[in-house]
């Protein structure tokens, strides 16, 4: 969430040890299975060109729209601020872009088992399927455009989708 949101997330490990040293208070070794994670994301952030930067995503509906006064929730997301709408579209799904190369999709905790996109339909994309939590990359399809649905898995993956050389 923090790399699709713009920002840079560290570890700030509440472990009580033996010595009662906490990290997040005096530094020093880490303990438990966050360095591996904090290393996996480096790596993946590593792999990709350019600095990842948030895509504010504009909502599917015209706030001002007909659709506004059907919809309990559209009326409240009208009631924001610029500023607030933005902060709240980022929450919904995070996705991080460098250019025009990839996007990395965050899915978090309310993610169903299938995501779905809408890419360029002059260019092909891979998408490959992170699960954040054990860690591993998995191809899902290649040669992809237009409207496509990826199944993710459930909540907590995301999704990198790469753009596919000519």
């Amino acid at each position: 969430t923090a790399v699709c949101s713009g920002g840079w997330a560290t570890h700030g490990e509440t472990i009580l040890n033996d010595d009662e040293h906490l990290w997040w208070a005096k530094g020093g070794a880490l303990c438990g299975e966050a360095v591996s994670r904090i290393a996996f994301l480096c790596g993946l952030i590593e792999k990709l060109p350019g600095t990842p930067e948030p895509l504010i995503q504009p909502l599917a509906m015209d706030i001002n729209g007909a659709a506004m006064e059907a919809s309990p929730f559209m009326r409240a997301i009208g009631r924001m601020g610029e500023a607030e709408r933005t902060a709240y579209i980022l929450e919904i799904t995070p996705v991080a872009v460098a250019g025009e190369g990839w996007r990395l999709h965050y899915m978090g905790r309310g993610q169903s088992r299938r995501a779905e996109f809408d890419l360029p339909q002059d260019s092909r994309w891979t998408a490959q399927v992170i699960d954040t939590w054990n860690m591993t990359v998995n191809e899902a399809s290649r040669g992809l455009s237009g409207h496509v649905r990826i199944e993710t898995g459930g909540e907590g993956m995301a999704v990198l989708l790469t753009k596919e050389e000519a």
